[in-house]
């Protein structure tokens, strides 16, 4: 059975600065999510980083899954509503349709100061 390659993405916050997320092929793949190659300059995602998601439900088997949108304005166009993405499978290379039903904005790390 084949395994997931992962790989680095480049994803862009919400505040416009950009970091690189480790992604597998199949999310970093799917249509609609804006992922593009990393830049050996953007700096990996803070600790405790969470990035936005949409919450994607395939029709036929009921399946749930999370995928990473690497930039706004394709998170504001997938959660919209009434949307789907086509992501790949290791064993399919056509990829599965999935609709979107949901999503989660980022949450960036909260800071504690100690005085």
């Amino acid at each position: 059975m084949p395994h997931a390659t992962y790989n680095y993405y480049r994803y862009t916050r919400n505040d416009g600065t950009f970091c690189a997320l480790k992604l597998g092929s199949s999310a970093a793949g799917a249509t609609g999510t804006g992922f593009a190659a990393a830049s050996a300059s953007d700096p990996p995602a803070p600790y405790g980083f969470r990035p936005r998601v949409v919450y994607v439900l395939h029709p036929a088997s009921q399946r749930k899954r999370a995928v990473p949108v690497a930039t706004p304005a394709a998170f504001a166009a997938l959660t919209a509503g009434g949307q789907s993405i086509n992501m790949p499978e290791l064993a399919d290379i056509d990829g599965e349709d999935w609709e979107v039903i949901g999503g989660r904005g980022e949450r960036a790390p909260v800071v504690h100061l100690i005085h």
